[in-house]
């Protein structure tokens, strides 16, 4: 079989030239179109849009957000997938689009669609800084005797700030927790 392939390439020289000299400059223009982060990303273009609302079971998350917000995206120019995943307080769904889109683009026509959409609860839809190869690191806050709301109060208003002021880092996500509330009661008037 080798020896097939060895003397027709000996026999065709002009064509297997062509061939490689095809191949080594479409190398180069995959290699100007490839995006270029820190590493390449093969991936396809990817938003990533989430949802919070604490103390829905992922039953009621599916059928009052989830499942709206896929339905509202459905029919965008380049879209070729979209998957979802409702849990406990969170709806998480990752929209590709075509690798010849243009990333920019595809962000705002999800924006654009996510601003048409009206959720129960004034609850609002948020776009994920993420892409697939900008996590770097994930991390857990655990304290002892500290309850869920203490541990997220220290997330966001410590830990995030610190990790924020390092060169390089572009954003911090949180996910879980209960965030603390103040609550403000117009009283009567006083009497003495």
């Amino acid at each position: 079989m080798i020896n097939r392939i060895v003397e027709f390439a000996l026999l065709q020289r002009a064509l297997v030239s062509t061939l490689g000299l095809g191949l080594f400059f479409g190398g180069l223009l995959a290699f100007h179109k490839l995006d270029v982060v820190a590493y390449p990303d093969p991936s396809p273009p990817m938003i990533e849009v989430i949802t919070q609302y604490p103390g829905w079971s992922a039953e009621q998350i599916e059928r009052a957000i989830t499942i709206p917000i896929e339905i509202t995206l459905q029919g965008m120019p380049g879209l070729t997938d979209i998957r979802s995943l409702s849990i406990f307080g969170l709806s998480d769904l990752k929209v590709y689009f075509d690798y010849d889109t243009d990333y920019f683009r595809d962000r705002q026509e999800v924006l654009n669609r996510l601003q048409m959409i009206t959720l129960p609860q004034n609850v609002q839809p948020t776009i994920s800084p993420w892409s697939a190869i900008a996590e770097i690191y994930r991390y857990e806050v655990v304290g002892a005797g500290k309850n869920l709301t203490d541990l997220k109060t220290i997330q966001d208003w410590q830990i995030r700030r610190e990790f924020k002021q390092v060169p390089g880092v572009i954003d911090v996500t949180t996910y879980g927790g209960t965030t603390k509330q103040f609550h403000v009661k117009k009283m009567g008037p006083l009497c003495l």
